[in-house]
């Protein structure tokens, strides 16, 4: 901020300089102001300005504040005009006005005997600026001095004579070219329908039409020698389009030529067109000729008996219009708008009526079309790197804005004419290729494709434009072309493939464009590469899902094509995800950090989702998903191993979650309707794995490391919680259905729950003691509260009074037995606990 400051005030300081400058420079050359070299002293006039008022030596600056401390009394009359400037020694030296008349007088008769004042010498920055700060503080004191000069008024006849030769010059020869040139062709129709000029020969209409333009033409040069350009630019303009329409009548309406000898005819009419502008340097003359030559094919609408004719007439235009733009530059540029605008619309309307039959003139137009637009930016390139403000870096804000704004100005339009050309040409040429049949689609993208990729490395020098950004136009059209490549590779893909095969490719490309990204830093390429592979996905999702046919069934898994993209498709997120993580951006490019950081992490998650969701199928088991989904929990855990700023963790964690979901949709609705021995129910293996999944993540979460805060270790101990639940869950099911296999009575079952219970509460308070976490023994103690509770009001209800005593007897001894190892191994922890205190005191 204090380097800004500073700059703005230097550059302040050197306004105030300059125009001190200017003033001085005035002062001398009236004679209004001499300084003596020697004595250092200044003498001005009456004539002076405001400005000069008041000024301090370089080195004192107190005489302009004395002086500006006089005020006159209001009761007295106004003393004459004075003015001060200041001596070395401190001095002020005052002259009347009367006095400042007769050194003028003096001054100019020295002028007239050819006596010069001596050049003033420059101040420097100091000096001016305490003169300026010491003519302030007078004027705003109220100090006398010299009433400055008025600025001259402007003078508005010459800005009459100015808009009057604008108009009666430059727009009425204008319009009346373009009447003439209308005119023209409106009589030639009429008397070609009316049947006046039929004894005439073709051959002798068509030499007098271009003899009267060549004429007209002639006329022109002539009164441009003797009364300016001007004057010369409506016949020139009227006599060029008269010359574009007798070429074009001579092989559209009459067939007198074959189509290259009106190729060539059009040419030399082009020619002729472009000497003209660049000779009188009036794009006028060009535009009026294009708007002559364009609205000729309209005009004589129906008499063209080929349709062959047009393509030719349009590519010649444009040709010669983007020609003289890209060399002349300045207001050529509209000459190349307009036959850009007449061309796409005209060339577009042709195409669409004819590129069935014509399908090889209809690419030849759109190929030309768009080698002239961009040959005529690379010409407009070579001229503008002269023009074009130096390259520099942006320190500010302020700067970066400027900055852009001058891109804006000097490739903002070569920019859009070249993607909108490219889209043009390609639009309809898919249109024309689908239509008539004579090439796949795909081709039109592919050739347009190459050429954009070849522009690329040659105006970009190999990679350069993914990396760096554009010092000059050359350098932003190269990186226009490699933008326009990798759009129209994507739509050649799109085109080529269909249905599994589209969307593979598209993944492939998608991942390739990432790992170039990262391999040679572009962030340009990073968002095409992320682009691509969301179009990919798109298209993944929009075909058959979990309902698509086909497939065969892997130990209760329907495996299908689907489920296989699928899986690719999330492995291809997952990679992307981690390529997204380059560090060879900018460090001050915060915004393309946290953008990488933020794809990063959403290509974990989408990865993730399609990892899960692949598997997911109508004809599928729960079970088998379920186990699809603890593998790709265990694979998204050990990606966040690899790469812990992707933030896996989250992912597999909640994969763990959905795979307890399935279990116990699967197996704890009901447990006892599978048929299986005792203890190898096919539910109480995965019941027990993902417990101990979940363990593995929770020590993975630190939930025992001390460095960490209680709710960095929250999830951690969630995961602990749900795996104890989920063993204690499913042993609990597995208890009572082995109590059912062997003895088949629901009193047994009763019993083995109860026992199985007490048992696992015996199991946590051994585990509280030994992790020593007072939490997981009060939870044991509660369950075999529980149990015991069970045991004497359930359980007890339905077996005879001796085996009630027996159990009553044998559950108290149970709880008597807990009691006193609880209270010992309780003494013993406590003491553990104590004697580090007492040697740390």
């Amino acid at each position: 901020m204090t380097s800004d400051r500073s700059s703005a005030v230097l550059h302040r300081l050197d306004q105030i300089n300059d125009r001190l400058d200017r003033l001085e420079r005035r002062l001398s050359v009236a004679g209004l102001l001499r300084r003596d070299a020697g004595a250092g002293t200044e003498v001005v006039s009456g004539g002076a300005s405001a400005s000069g008022v008041s000024g301090g030596s370089g080195g004192d600056g107190g005489d302009g504040a004395g002086a500006s401390g006089q005020r006159a009394a209001p009761a007295s009359p106004a003393p004459p005009p004075v003015m001060r400037v200041s001596a070395p020694a401190g001095a002020t030296i005052t002259m009347t006005a009367g006095e400042a008349a007769r050194a003028l007088a003096r001054t100019q008769a020295k002028e007239k005997r050819g006596e010069h004042a001596p050049a003033p010498s420059r101040p420097n920055k100091s000096e001016s600026f305490n003169s300026l700060r010491a003519a302030s503080a007078t004027a705003s004191t109220g100090s006398v001095g010299v009433r400055p000069r008025s600025a001259p008024a402007p003078k508005p006849r010459k800005e009459r004579v100015d808009i009057e030769r604008e108009i009666g010059g430059r727009w009425f020869a204008i319009g009346g070219a373009l009447i003439v040139v209308i005119g023209a062709g409106l009589f030639l129709k009429l008397a070609y329908d009316q049947g006046w000029i039929g004894s005439i020969s073709p051959v002798v209409r068509c030499a007098m039409t271009a003899l009267f333009g060549a004429g007209l033409v002639f006329m022109g040069e002539v009164m441009r020698k003797r009364f300016g350009a001007f004057a010369a630019a409506g016949l020139g303009a009227a006599g060029l389009g008269l010359m574009y329409a007798s070429a074009f009548s001579s092989y559209g309406v009459f067939q007198l030529v074959n189509a290259p000898a009106a190729f060539s005819m059009l040419a030399i009419c082009s020619a002729i067109g472009v000497g003209m502008s660049m000779r009188w340097r009036l794009a006028s003359v060009a535009i009026v000729s294009l708007c002559g030559a364009y609205l000729t094919p309209i005009l004589l609408a129906g008499a063209t008996e080929t349709p062959l004719v047009l393509p030719l007439y349009l590519l010649a235009l444009y040709a010669g219009a983007a020609w003289i733009s890209g060399w002349m530059g300045g207001h050529f540029s509209w000459a190349r708008t307009l036959a850009w605008w007449a061309t796409a619309t005209m060339g577009g309307v042709w195409v669409l009526a004819n590129a069935p039959e014509h399908a090889w003139m209809a690419f030849t137009l759109l190929m030309g079309v768009w080698l002239c637009a961009h040959g005529a930016a690379l010409l407009n390139a070579r001229r503008e790197e002269r023009e074009a403000p130096a390259p520099r870096e942006a320190d500010s804000f302020q700067d970066r804005r400027a900055l852009m704004r001058e891109r804006v100005r000097f490739w903002g339009g070569s920019m859009m004419t070249s993607i909108a050309t490219t889209t043009w040409s390609v639009a309809l040429g898919v249109w024309a290729a689908r239509s008539s049949g004579v090439l796949e689609a795909w081709m039109i993208p592919a050739a347009w494709f190459a050429m954009t990729a070849m522009g690329a490395l040659t105006l970009c020098g190999g990679m350069r434009a993914l990396t760096d950004r554009p010092r000059n136009l050359l350098e932003a059209i190269g990186a226009n072309f490699a933008t326009q490549a990798g759009a129209l590779l994507a739509l050649t893909i799109a085109l080529a493939f269909t249905g599994w095969m589209n969307a593979a490719v598209w993944l492939g490309l998608g991942v390739s464009a990432m790992a170039a990204a990262r391999w040679i830093g572009s962030f340009g390429l990073r968002v095409y590469g992320l682009i691509v592979l969301s179009f990919g996905t798109f298209q993944l999702i929009t075909l058959r899902w979990w309902s698509s046919g086909g497939g065969q069934d892997l130990s209760g898994l329907h495996v299908t094509q689907w489920m296989g993209l699928a899986v690719v498709g999330g492995l291809a997120w997952l990679l992307s995800a981690w390529l997204s993580l380059d560090s060879h951006d900018d460090e001050d490019a915060i915004s393309r950090m946290r953008f990488s950081r933020a794809a990063s992490i959403v290509g974990g998650v989408i990865g993730s989702l399609l990892l899960l969701l692949g598997v997911v199928h109508v004809e599928s088991t729960m079970a088998a998903t379920c186990a699809v989904w603890l593998g790709v929990a265990a694979l998204l855990w050990f990606g966040h191993e690899v790469e812990g700023r992707l933030e896996l963790r989250w992912m597999a964690t909640g994969a763990l979650a959905g795979c307890a979901a399935l279990w116990f949709i699967a197996y704890g609705a009901d447990w006892s309707g599978f048929e299986a021995p005792a203890f190898l129910h096919p539910g109480l293996a995965l019941g027990l794995l993902i417990p101990f999944a979940a363990l593995v993540f929770a020590r993975r979460w630190r939930v025992g490391s001390a460095d960490r805060s209680q709710a960095e270790r929250a999830p951690g101990w969630g995961l602990v919680s749900a795996a104890g639940g989920m063993v204690f869950l499913a042993t609990t099911l597995e208890a009572g259905r082995a109590a059912m296999v062997l003895a088949a009575d629901e009193t047994a079952r009763q019993a083995a729950i109860s026992s199985w219970w007490g048992l696992f509460g015996v199991g946590l308070v051994a585990l509280g003691f030994w992790r020593r976490h007072p939490v997981v023994r009060y939870a044991g103690l509660g369950l075999m509260a529980l149990a015991a509770g069970k045991a004497l009001v359930v359980d007890m209800a339905g077996v005879s009074a001796a085996w009630r005593v027996v159990s009553v007897m044998g559950l108290g001894a149970l709880m008597l037995a807990v009691a006193t190892v609880y209270s010992r191994l309780a003494q013993r922890s406590t003491a553990g606990l104590e004697r580090p205190r007492e040697q740390a005191a």
